[in-house]
């Protein structure tokens, strides 16, 4: 799909390429006036904070109509912080690449899988950000926000602050203002808007639904169609599929538990930036509740008697995708490789990471991302 813009921050492409695989259950039509009907060929522009132009009807092939479902959702927008958060950074992660004019501060949790997919991206390219490590049970850090999970990206530029949600949006939004910074961040923004609708219990919800899309400049770029589609393709499959194998894995046994809090209290320096009643708390009660978690997970998510035989098997899914490439952006990592490496990164010090190296092929592969986001050279 190509967005053509004819005025506005993108007026200088003859077109601006956003590849998007919206759900099926979605379709593109008055977003500005909350009615999503029709389908998914539109055409926007960027003149205004608000998406103008009303989509137009796909002229593709009548034989192969693609059929959505109408669905009622509303235009939100990214929250714009008045008065910032006085909470103590943790570590700031320096980088050789800055994004123009923009100032980052990740709060996370230091073994969260969707976090980690953040730093991976941020660290890979080099790019410098503060981190507020969140204690997981509390979670006094991110009491200034409505949105209870993590990771969360609070973006400055000059007296602007947004918060920004969602490791997938988060990453996208960062990668196109990263290749193209000339229409400026809040144009981006304004492309990734998240939408007010309900999820299938019908709690209201915020979802940007074209997260795993990028914006591309023709001008610097060519397009390779199966390569974008690969790419979404996995890093939807890092989120939908391979995170949900952890939890089950990492909390097997109460034992298992235990470990890996042990070690999440341990790479997550809780000993330093929390106090020791609270980090016991966290430890013990956390493990016990995890333990539960994971079993529940396991039916939820139909994994195997044996779990680990489905942790295997997801690695070996991602391994016989890569072949004998180095990675699945051929000599560089993509989107898809920091995401898949980013969840895997998560659990590097459990059990379960220990007998997947054992079990299957992706240490080959691990080592080499592990090495690529040490970098600070983007061009590795």
């Amino acid at each position: 799909m190509y967005f053509n813009y004819s005025k506005g921050p993108f007026s200088h492409l003859r077109r601006c390429a956003c590849y998007v695989s919206l759900p099926t259950n979605f379709g593109v039509s008055e977003l500005t006036q909350g009615r999503v009907v029709g389908t998914l060929h539109w055409k926007l522009s960027a003149a205004s904070p608000a998406v103008e132009d009303s989509p137009q009807k796909s002229t593709g092939n009548a034989n192969t109509p693609l059929i959505v479902q109408a669905q009622e959702v509303e235009p939100a927008s990214w929250k714009n912080i008045k008065e910032p958060p006085n909470v103590p950074i943790a570590r700031k992660v320096s980088g050789a690449q800055p994004l123009p004019g923009i100032r980052l501060t990740l709060f996370q949790y230091q073994t969260c899988p969707f976090c980690c997919k953040v730093r991976a991206f941020l660290d890979y390219h080099g790019i410098p950000y503060d981190i507020v490590e969140v204690e997981p049970v509390l979670r006094q850090q991110i009491k200034f926000s409505t949105y209870k999970k993590v990771p969360i990206v609070l973006l400055r530029e000059g007296n602007n602050c947004w918060q920004l949600n969602e490791s997938s949006a988060i990453i996208s939004i960062l990668q196109s203002y990263r290749l193209n910074s000339e229409p400026g961040i809040q144009a981006y923004l304004n492309l990734y808007q998240p939408m007010k609708t309900k999820d299938p219990k019908g709690k209201e919800v915020l979802e940007v639904f074209n997260k795993y899309n990028l914006i591309y400049d023709p001008r610097e770029e060519t397009l390779n169609e199966d390569a974008v589609s690969s790419e979404i393709k996995w890093r939807r499959w890092a989120d939908d599929h391979l995170v949900h194998v952890l939890s089950p894995n990492v909390y097997r046994s109460p034992t298992e538990a235990l470990q890996a809090f042990n070690y999440f209290s341990d790479v997550g320096d809780w000993k330093k930036l929390f106090p020791a009643w609270e980090r016991y708390l966290v430890i013990y009660v956390g493990a016990a509740a995890m333990y539960l978690v994971g079993k529940r997970l396991q039916k939820k998510y139909n994994l195997k008697e044996d779990v680990r035989l489905s942790f295997y098997e997801a690695c070996d899914t991602w391994t016989d995708y890569l072949g004998n490439g180095k990675f699945a952006g051929g000599k560089r990592p993509n989107l898809a490789d920091l995401a898949v490496f980013g969840v895997l990164s998560s659990v590097e010090g459990c059990a379960a990471f220990d007998d997947v190296l054992k079990h299957t092929k992706i240490q080959r592969w691990f080592n080499d991302m592990k090495t690529a986001t040490q970098r600070t050279d983007p061009t590795y």
